[in-house]
């Protein structure tokens, strides 16, 4: 057995000694057009479920550069960033239903409306190495930034019926005789309607504009195939790859929630693949159609922000657990001069 290994791992390295690599430098710039989705989902503290996932379509721009270290190592600066991005109508969903003692509320539908857009930002520093003409092990880092900005709020349809549901727990059900921070009844409790007018939510009211934004410094690791590594004969090109991560730091800043800071460390995953294709037209340049499918997902973060002496429990600002998304379609030139 040793022996068969040892006569293969010669042959391996013998390869890789006398294989034509095509380890050169180049540059490249490329424009895309895809959609950016995003998906925020979780449970209230009344135990209601709820979701959003707007989706708004982005022109993508490519451009960065590989540089050869060695015959077989080399290393990337890549960026990817949007230029421009639709606004679309964001709808928020709650389903679910709350009882406290014979007081049973339900809803099922949408309870929040708005507009929002996107922008999505990648700055990735990889070190390659060349396993085979072609085939390249990848490992390095990326830093990813994605902002939501969202305006024109408004009331959803289901917005009296979201709000029963999830004051419901806090009906009637203690004595804050005397606090002075709401209009209480004559045996000094909270009814429904007393919850809704001083906790319910009111979009239409009470949001203006707010923005949120999703920084990560990602660890990642993958595997490529670029023809482009094999040969420098004009004609034909084929390229591929699948990309994981993990998220180093995870940071998110709301503008509606300043002064709170919502951070974690490896929480989630990223994914990035492509698949495209191309032709070398001359020995200095060349032009790569290709798809690019991006997703990461990120677990709730909590921030504890006290006790609530008219709602009986503790407070939390979350931001719930979420998943970003791409795809685009975009055609790329290339180059290099050595």
């Amino acid at each position: 057995m040793f022996k068969k290994l040892l006569i293969l791992g010669l042959g391996v390295g013998s390869f890789l000694a006398h294989s034509e690599v095509n380890n050169r430098a180049y540059s490249y710039i490329g424009f895309g057009v895809g959609e950016l989705s995003y998906k925020e989902s979780g449970t209230l503290s009344s135990g209601l479920q709820f979701e959003t996932t707007p989706t708004t379509t982005n022109i993508f721009n490519y451009s960065g550069g590989y540089t050869p270290i060695n015959k077989h190592a080399g290393f990337y600066i890549n960026t990817v960033s949007t230029l421009s991005s639709s606004t679309t109508d964001e709808y928020w969903t709650a389903n679910g239903s709350v009882t406290n003692g014979n007081i049973t509320n339900s809803v099922d539908g949408i309870y929040q409306k708005n507009a929002t857009s996107s922008t999505h930002n990648e700055l990735d520093i990889f070190l390659g190495y060349l396993i085979a003409p072609g085939h390249q092990i990848i490992a390095g880092g990326s830093y990813t930034r994605t902002l939501m900005d969202r305006n024109s709020f408004d009331n959803g349809s289901s917005l009296d019926d979201f709000n029963r549901a999830h004051l419901t727990p806090s009906i009637g059900s203690f004595d804050i005789a005397g606090s002075g921070a709401v209009d209480v009844n004559e045996n000094g409790t909270l009814e429904l309607d007393e919850l809704i007018a001083t906790y319910g939510v009111n979009p239409a009211q009470s949001i203006v504009n707010f923005t949120e934004t999703f920084t990560s410094v990602v660890l990642q690791a993958g595997y490529i195939y670029d023809s482009r590594f094999a040969t420098r004969d004009l004609g034909l090109r084929w390229l591929g790859g699948v990309i994981v991560g993990l998220p180093a730091y995870y940071d998110v800043v709301n503008t509606s929630n300043p002064t709170l800071s919502f951070s974690d460390s490896f929480s989630g995953f990223n994914i990035k693949s492509y698949i495209g294709a191309g032709w070398r037209f001359t020995k200095s340049f060349g032009v790569v159609a290709k798809m690019d499918y991006y997703f990461r997902q990120r677990d709730e973060v909590a921030v504890d922000i006290g006790f609530s002496d008219e709602l009986q429990r503790n407070r939390s600002a979350i931001i719930p657990e979420n998943e970003i998304q791409y795809w685009n379609a975009s055609v790329t030139a290339f180059w290099n001069f050595d």
